[in-house]
């Protein structure tokens, strides 16, 4: 990737749409799979990381089709991250529970303070959970350790600050989408985020994340 390259954001969130649309069902299944599996807390790392290994294949087109076949393939990707995925779950545990110390101080009316702490919170959990995705990325594709997956994100983000606050934007809304349709965050939004994270980071490298489609339909129909 270079500073040069501005990515085609509406073109990424098209082809991102259109992956929704062409395997939303797997998407939807891996999702409800991801908050099962996550539900003991220790385990959301693992689940984090199942999530990109199988969403990777599916973006690669190196995932066998089959819904069956592709949850099979997460529940066995977690048990094989169960430790390498501690890290994550400590790390977003530390920022959900803070975020709630301070939400329901704030909430008690004890200080202002805790208002801004609580808002505060509120934004790094979501810039944490779009550096986590990107951490992620390099992680499982490049198969990288921690610390090296760590500094690749953080200069991606630092080579196109800009663009990172876009990425967290849209994430941001996606995640608001769910204050309207709840049901919207058990069916689709763990699998969307990991998607987007790939679509958009593929063509912030300079790809074409477009070729992807061809996959499902014909290059003149879309």
């Amino acid at each position: 990737m270079t500073n040069q390259h501005l990515p085609n954001v509406m073109l990424s969130i098209k082809v991102w749409l259109k992956l929704l649309y062409y395997e939303m069902a797997s998407l939807i299944l891996l999702s409800i799979a991801f908050w099962v599996v996550s539900a003991p807390v220790v385990t959301f790392g693992a689940a984090v990381l199942a999530m990109f290994d199988i969403v990777r294949g599916i973006y690669d087109g190196d995932e066998p089709r089959g819904e069956r076949r592709r949850l099979r393939r997460f529940f066995s990707s977690v048990k094989v991250h169960l430790a390498d995925g501690l890290i994550l779950s400590l790390l977003i545990t530390f920022v959900v529970i803070n975020t709630a110390w301070y939400f329901s101080i704030a909430l008690s009316g004890a200080n202002i303070r805790f208002i801004v702490g609580g808002l505060l919170g509120l934004y790094a959990l979501f810039l944490l959970a779009v550096f986590i995705c990107r951490t992620v990325n390099f992680h499982v594709v490049r198969n990288v350790d921690w610390w090296t997956s760590l500094r690749s994100a953080a200069s991606t983000w630092a080579a196109q600050p800009t663009l990172t606050v876009l990425q967290v934007t849209i994430v941001t809304i996606a995640v608001l989408v769910t204050v309207l349709i709840p049901l919207a965050l058990v069916l689709i939004i763990p699998a969307a985020i990991t998607l987007f994270e790939f679509v958009y980071y593929d063509e912030l490298a300079g790809n074409n994340p477009q070729v992807v489609l061809t996959r499902y339909v014909r290059q003149n129909d879309f």
